[in-house]
């Protein structure tokens, strides 16, 4: 959708503004999708430890996108006010998008790693030589076999 709306207010109208949202969003375009890239490798994923800092990255992009979009409200500039302020509102809605999807994934989901990790500790009683207390072990249910006669 960013690129639908981006490219008619580039082409359309076309002040040195304009380029500033697209180059931002570019740059962390970048960094995402060398993320994507180098996390599709296997043995690049443990040293991978930026991922939180780019969705910081993009909820700073809206941040600087409603600013820099305000300043067009205060002082007019040749981009028509409904778009200034249609953009403004998207921005507010992929902030409260992107804030939801931090928090789920690095806020509450750093206590249940924490849990994770404590409940699965080697030597711990809930997970003994690879066997958790909830499922019973394969070799107690595994029937023993005839022997053939051949």
């Amino acid at each position: 959708m960013y690129k639908t709306l981006t490219y008619p207010s580039l082409h359309t109208f076309s002040p040195p503004a304009a380029y500033f949202g697209a180059t931002l969003n570019s740059f962390i375009h970048v960094l995402m999708y060398s993320y994507y890239g180098l996390s599709s490798v296997p043995s690049m994923r443990p040293y991978l430890w930026w991922k939180k800092y780019i969705t910081q990255g993009q909820l700073l992009q809206f941040v600087l996108t409603i600013i820099q979009t305000t300043c067009g409200v205060i002082w007019p500039c040749a981009f028509p006010l409904g778009w200034l302020y249609f953009q403004i509102g998207y921005m507010i809605s992929l902030i409260i998008l992107f804030t939801n999807f931090y928090i789920q994934t690095y806020k509450k989901g750093a206590s249940r790693r924490k849990e994770h990790l404590r409940d699965h500790q080697n030597g711990s009683v809930a997970a003994v030589n690879g066997h958790t207390n909830r499922f019973a072990s394969l070799e107690n249910n595994v029937k023993p076999r005839k022997q053939r006669k051949d």
